[in-house]
Parts: structure tokens; C-alpha cells; sequence
């Protein structure tokens, strides 16, 4: 077998199911270097000095018997230029693989298997949705910290050498940027609140009465309760209102099974069961606070989350990241610890619209629009590389596409297709001194929405749920999201919103 086909096929296998996918691939023979802790593609420590000299000054590198690195240094930026140097040398291939999937380059390295993926994510614009969020947290500490951290990794990727699957699958990885760090966070948010249920849904009312879809399909949490319910707070819960969601807007001119079993393909797989406690002092022997969390993501190897320790000055912060991001995400620091699950809440529409013949214009609010429209390349390893049309309408992502020879589209709005700070949030967390620093941090949390708890050392609890979740009105009434919804007649828009920019 040849090297190039050979090369694809490792790629294709890491891609698809981690290392232990590699027993399934001509690249059998490797499994020993890719074996997790125990082979070469582990031995990050090796690679990284005890001081990482930067601009922002020196850093110490200790990696314990966990091969947790722990970094120290007199400011922020000089940690996390070496925390970059550290997850370079540790999670560079997986850190590159995340990027390039997200802003649809992937096929460039792994060939034809992978252009759907890339084709859906370019036209959702993915990174057109990090530039945002690095707009939108420009000239702050984050956005400072960031870019130090990719002055990290880049430093590494200069230094070398290169983690071992870069030599095997023959590429070069490209400059990291703060826009890859966000990509990152992008994909965690796709991957915790991306779904197209909706449409699914609205297939299904359209070929059952009322009473049978109410009765087979009733609206409830895939997860059986929520946290907070009347019996347990004391009184109502508000939220938002049910609708009779059976009008919905053209679905079968529009969509059709096909189209919607082409969608799901992109979506991220169901993450159940996550779990976290919080208990307060006065019910624990100690008489302090007691926080343990779970959460429950797919098993990989190496591992979805990188853990590391920071001390800067006077942050000291211990957690799990995912690789690429600088900031821990859970963890504790001298002030108090919290911990995240995700909500399940709905923060995706979609959308039909009345297109023209040659779908190049929609009709809005009366009128006929051009889409916004931009043509991309798609780069593909060994094939022809693919000219892709990006179309955005007022609401978000418009994707279409032929199904046996008929026109299919939907509209797509996603909370996290806007300029988002959680970034930033987290960022800030690391640098709490209680509770309330850590709800002004919350109020910067635009997505995922997320269950977050926590207990400080002043003995004080929280529970909160973090994101911006839409309000959708039809005729001035609060509606559900579980209905596809006209576009064209500006039917449930988010106030505010606006995709690929800064919403209010």
C-alpha cells in the first residue's frame, strides 16, 4: 500500500474514532507509539523545558506524576504563553484536527471522506462565527491572555519537535491564532446545543394528526426532570409559553425526510447524564461546602479535556480545559471551585423562506433580498478541491441542497453563530474571590448555556444557569422554538440578534 493511501487512512481513522480506531486501519503496526501515556506520540514533558522563556517573561514548567503540567509566573501573559507551549507539546494534533474541522479544512489533510463535513461547516461559517467572538472580547485581558497563548503554541510549533502523528501523516500544522483558540470554543458550543430535532419534529406533525403527535411525541427534557420545579421552589416557574406548533411554515415544500437525514449527519452526538452536587455547609460534617461534577463527554483518546495548573501573580487556578483554550473551564483556584453541565436548552431555529427560481434572492419583510452570499474553496487531499457558495440571510446560515432533484433549504439561527464572550467568563472565573465576582463573570457567559454550581471558602453556594437563551414571539405571544418558522414573514425573531456580528 502506498504512503499517501496509507497516510488518508490513519487520518481517517484518528478522525473518526481516536486511536483505538488505528486497530482498524492498514496503520496497525503503530498502535505501540500511539498508545495513550505509554508511546512516543505522549511524551510531551520531554518536550518542554523546566523555564519557558517568552516576551512577557520567564515561566516554570513542573509536570507531576499525573503529567499535569503546573505553570508559574509573575503575570498572566507569561503563564499562558508557556500553558501554549505545554498543550502544543502535549494535544498539538488534536488541537489542529478540532480547528481545521470547524473552519472546514479538514478534507485538505484527510482527503474525500471528510468533505461533507468540511462543505456543512464552511456554509454554517464557523469561523466567521469566531471572528465575531474575537471582535467582541478585543482589548480586554482575555484577548491579551489568548494571544499570548498563541505565541505559545506557535513558539512550540517553531521549536519543535512536531508530536509524532504530524511526521506520520505528512503536514505541517499552520500558525495558531486567537480566532483558533475561539474555534475551539465554537465547537464545544455545536457540540453541546447544536440540533436539528426541530425539523425532524416538524416532519413528523405534518404526517400525524394533532392528537397523535401530542400523544406519541409530548414536549418534555430528554433528560426526565428539570432542576428547578413548582413543588421544589415554592411556586411557578417562569418560561416560556406552550404554542400549538402544528402550522408549521412550508415545511414540506421546503424539507423532506432526505433533507433532514442529510442534516443530522452534522450534528453532535447526544451528551446524557451529566451530573454535579452542591451541598451547603450546614448539612455536611465539615460544616464547609461540599461541589463534585461530572461531565459526561465522549470518550477519546487523548482524552476531551487537558487538565493543567496556573499560578500567576495572585491566581492560582487548577481545572480542565479543552485543548486550545487557555482558561480552565472547571475547576477550583484559593477562593472557591465550580463546576458545569449542560441544560439542554433550545437555542437554534429554523427558518423557510420563498426563494426565487435560481435561489438567489428571498423574500423578506415584503421585499426581495439578495442572499449574502460568498464562494469558498474547500481543499481536498488526492481530488479535485470543491468551490463551495456560502449563503447567510438576515436570521443566519441559509443551507440547500437537491434531494432527488428537488429544492430543499432551511434558515438556521444559533446563539452561537453571534459574537460571543464566554471566553472571557471563563477567563475571569480563574480570577474570583467569591461569589460575587463570579456572577458579574456569568453575565459575560453567551453560550453554551450551561448549569453552573459553585461554593466559596466564605462558605456561600450557587446555582445558576449561564447563556442567552431567545425569546421567540408570533402575533406578540411568547412561543416554544419547536416549530420551523416563517422567514420571510419575520416570523419569532430574536431581538438583537445578529449573526456574525455583536448582538445586544
Amino acid at each position: 500500500m502506498d504512503y499517501e493511501t496509507t497516510r488518508r487512512a490513519v487520518l481517517g481513522a484518528l478522525v473518526a474514532g481516536g486511536t483505538g480506531a488505528l486497530a482498524l486501519s492498514p496503520a496497525d503496526d503503530l498502535l505501540e507509539r500511539f498508545a495513550p501515556f505509554a508511546g512516543q506520540a505522549w511524551n510531551g514533558a520531554e518536550r518542554v523545558p523546566d523555564t519557558v522563556e517568552s516576551p512577557y517573561g520567564p515561566a516554570t514548567v513542573t509536570y507531576d506524576d499525573h503529567h499535569v503540567p503546573h505553570i508559574e509566573a509573575d503575570t498572566e501573559q507569561a503563564a499562558y504563553f508557556a500553558v501554549g507551549y505545554a498543550q502544543a507539546a502535549d494535544r498539538l494534533f488534536e488541537m489542529d484536527l478540532v480547528r481545521r474541522r470547524m473552519r472546514g479544512s479538514l478534507a485538505a489533510v484527510a482527503g474525500d471522506p471528510v468533505v461533507d463535513s468540511d462543505v456543512f461547516n464552511t456554509r454554517m461559517d464557523f469561523l466567521g462565527a469566531a471572528e465575531a467572538s474575537a471582535e467582541a472580547i478585543a482589548g480586554t485581558d482575555t484577548e491579551r491572555a489568548t494571544e499570548a497563548f498563541a505565541d505559545g503554541v506557535n513558539a512550540y510549533i517553531q521549536a519543535g519537535p512536531l508530536p509524532l502523528e504530524f511526521g506520520l501523516l505528512g503536514y505541517q500544522p499552520r500558525e495558531w491564532s486567537v480566532v483558533a483558540s475561539l474555534l475551539v470554543g465554537v465547537q464545544v458550543s455545536w457540540g453541546l446545543t447544536g440540533s436539528f430535532g426541530t425539523l425532524r419534529q416538524a416532519l413528523l406533525r405534518e404526517r400525524l394528526d394533532a392528537d397523535t403527535y401530542r400523544r406519541r411525541y409530548p414536549a418534555q427534557f430528554d433528560h426526565g426532570y428539570p432542576i428547578l420545579r413548582p413543588e421544589r421552589v415554592g411556586g411557578a416557574v417562569s418560561g416560556v409559553a406552550g404554542t400549538d406548533a402544528s402550522s408549521d411554515a412550508r415545511v414540506g415544500e421546503a424539507v423532506d425526510t432526505g433533507f433532514a437525514d442529510w442534516l443530522s449527519r452534522f450534528e453532535p452526538p447526544s451528551y446524557l447524564g451529566s451530573n454535579s452536587w452542591l451541598v451547603a455547609g450546614e448539612h455536611t460534617a465539615s460544616g464547609s461546602p461540599i461541589v463534585a461534577n461530572d461531565m459526561h463527554l465522549s470518550l477519546m483518546a487523548p482524552p476531551v479535556w487537558y487538565e493543567q495548573r496556573v499560578s500567576a501573580g495572585d491566581v492560582d487556578v487548577r481545572g480542565v480545559v479543552f485543548p486550545g483554550i487557555p482558561f480552565v473551564v472547571a475547576g477550583e483556584n484559593d477562593h472557591g471551585a465550580w463546576g458545569f453541565t449542560n441544560t439542554g436548552a433550545d437555542v437554534m431555529d429554523l427558518y423557510t423562506y420563498e426563494t426565487d427560481d435560481a435561489r438567489e434572492r428571498y423574500r423578506y419583510d415584503g421585499e426581495w433580498r439578495a442572499f449574502d452570499t460568498e464562494t469558498r474553496t474547500v481543499e481536498v487531499a488526492g481530488a479535485e478541491d470543491r468551490e463551495v457558495t456560502v449563503k447567510k440571510t438576515v436570521h443566519g446560515a441559509f443551507l440547500d441542497r437537491e434531494i432527488d432533484g428537488e429544492p430543499r433549504h432551511v434558515g438556521v439561527a444559533w446563539t452561537g453563530l453571534s459574537g460571543t464572550r464566554e471566553s472571557q467568563a471563563i477567563h475571569e472565573l480563574s480570577r474570583s474571590t467569591g461569589r460575587t465576582d463570579v456572577l458579574e463573570a456569568l453575565e459575560l457567559f453567551d453560550a453554551p448555556t450551561q448549569n453552573i454550581v459553585y461554593a466559596d471558602r466564605q462558605g456561600n453556594t450557587l446555582y445558576w444557569t449561564t447563556g442567552k437563551i431567545p425569546v421567540r414571539r408570533v402575533e406578540g405571544d411568547v412561543v416554544r422554538g419547536d416549530r420551523v418558522f416563517d422567514g420571510s414573514a419575520g416570523e419569532a425573531e430574536w431581538a438583537g440578534f445578529e449573526p456574525y456580528g455583536q448582538s445586544a
